[in-house]
């Protein structure tokens, strides 16, 4: 016969016991509480519990409840027996989901909308305050932008981001509404206040976060976006017409994004340390992180930049109701911005040009002579196709094929950018009318 060695502790007495391993418990239990001075005769109304407050049955041994050699075992009246324990991970797995689940709002997110916050709420201020003092927001906007200077060059934390927001929001306003009542925003109302105000909150970002903050990725950015915007009221005051100078932003603003990806190396440092590395000299693993985190950055920002000038330039292109010429010029600028999606990795990469895409569409849907029934079926056409993508994944070699046809596609688009682009200001019709003399 086995035994096995327990350690009983009773109300008043506690020993080291060795009881059959394989014989009910209620078989020796009265022995038990004898020995232990217990005042239960019988056992009745008395239980046995292990130390984590499991109570063992007496009907079965010791072998059959898994108690080993040296456990703990407590002698307890039975009504004052603890409840068996509960041992759920429902809690504990809930806690830490909630905890790393991204759509968990916290102390970065609040930092995040009061700083896309400051910029429309400064400038909706700046629009209300400026009508009667237009001195004041002047120099409202001068002091922003000069506090958003002194605080990225002084640090980089959430409220420098405050500052550079709230400036932008001013100054975008103060810079639409600089030119609100000159000669050239009253033939365009909407396009020249809103195109300078936009070069002068990108121009912000080019100096707080870029010059003063040493930041280059957003320095180029800012100027690229400054540049861009700043072309519509230039191009208008040298007397061409809006169809032409959304053709001409719309056609830069593509072809930049094809050197998107070699600027944002450059940018961030990638290149030299990829010559130095060649050379010999092997940067430090933090160096190497840090410049491809800078790169990562540049990308982002000049696509979001190109991204908006495109958008703009399609919109002022085909809401114009150019002649064939510009509507191919469109279709192709779309074609290209579509295949050239592809190589951007980021989801606010392809958000952005996903919005300028579906700008495009939108203006194309809204300036074509279709029905509104038509309409809905294209639009209905669309959402079945990009649900068919999603519900059933495409095979890995007809992604290769469909990869192949876009780089195919992409190059007849390009191709095809510059004489559409020259067909649209009538440079070929012009040609046929001097040769036919």
């Amino acid at each position: 016969m086995d035994y096995t060695r327990v350690t009983v502790h009773g109300s008043q007495h506690r020993g080291d016991l060795v009881v059959p391993s394989s014989e009910p418990l209620v078989t020796v239990l009265p022995r038990l509480l004898e020995m232990l001075s217990e005042t239960s005769p019988g056992g009745a109304g008395v239980a046995l519990t292990t130390s984590e407050g499991i109570q063992l049955d007496t009907e079965r041994s010791l072998a059959e409840q898994q108690v080993r050699d040296g456990q703990l075992l407590l002698v307890r009246p039975a009504d004052q027996t603890p409840p068996p324990p509960q041992v759920s991970d429902l809690v504990g797995a809930t806690a830490d989901r909630r905890s790393s689940s991204r759509g968990r709002w916290s102390l970065d997110t609040a930092r995040l909308c009061v700083v896309l916050l400051e910029a429309p709420l400064a400038g909706l201020a700046t629009w209300q305050a400026g009508s009667a003092l237009p001195a004041a927001a002047v120099t409202a906007a001068v002091v922003l932008v000069l506090l958003a200077v002194a605080a990225c060059r002084a640090w980089r934390a959430w409220p420098a981001t405050a500052v550079v927001s709230a400036a932008i929001g001013v100054a975008g306003t103060v810079g639409a509404g600089a030119v609100a009542g000159t000669d050239l925003s009253g033939a365009h109302p909407v396009l020249v206040p809103a195109a300078t105000g936009l070069a002068c909150a990108w121009l912000v970002v080019a100096l707080a976060p870029g010059l003063a903050g040493g930041q280059r990725p957003m320095l180029a950015t800012g100027v690229v976006g400054a540049v861009g915007c700043a072309a519509l009221p230039i191009l208008l005051a040298l007397g061409m017409g809006v169809t032409g100078v959304g053709a001409v932003i719309a056609t830069a603003a593509v072809c930049g994004l094809g050197l998107v990806p070699a600027a944002a190396l450059s940018l961030s440092g990638l290149t030299e340390l990829e010559d130095a590395a060649i050379a010999g000299r092997p940067p430090a693993r933090g160096t190497a992180q840090e410049a491809i985190d800078g790169s990562f950055r540049a990308m982002t920002g000049l696509t979001l930049a190109l991204a908006v000038l495109a958008a703009g330039g399609l919109c002022l292109l085909v809401g114009s109701h150019p002649s064939q010429w510009g509507w191919g010029l469109a279709c192709a600028l779309g074609i290209v911005i579509v295949c050239r999606t592809r190589f951007f990795p980021f989801t606010a990469q392809v958000v952005a040009l996903a919005g300028a895409l579906t700008a495009l569409v939108a203006v194309l849907l809204a300036c074509t002579p279709l029905a509104g029934p038509l309409r809905g079926l294209v639009i209905a056409a669309v959402a079945a196709a990009l649900a068919l993508v999603l519900v059933k994944p495409v095979p890995e070699h007809t992604a290769a094929r469909v990869r192949t046809w876009a780089n195919l596609a992409e190059l007849i688009a390009v191709v095809a950018t510059v004489p559409l682009l020259l067909g649209h200001f009538g440079v070929f019709s012009d040609l046929l009318e001097v040769f036919s003399r």
